[in-house]
């Protein structure tokens, strides 16, 4: 992991694009309302927020990521 976050700050510092942390229950609260929310209200608020109907399966670690991208939007 240590390896890859490396990889990650040298890309962003050679294009001069700010890092920024986020903790998840802050990720929790933004998606969900709940800090404390479960990874299946994650996964269901990440399906709502970018209207991904039932038929299509999201694994917990897909929808986290889509949670980011929403947040990170509103914070940019």
């Amino acid at each position: 992991l240590l390896y890859y976050e490396g990889i990650l700050t040298e890309v962003a510092e050679c294009h001069n694009i700010p890092l920024r942390d986020i903790y998840p229950p802050t990720l929790k609260k933004h998606a969900t309302g709940n800090g404390r929310a479960s990874k299946e209200d994650m996964v269901a608020a990440a399906k709502k927020r970018w209207n991904i109907g039932t038929y299509i399966s999201l694994n917990d670690d897909i929808a986290d990521a889509l949670c980011i991208l929403d947040w990170s939007l509103g914070v940019v």
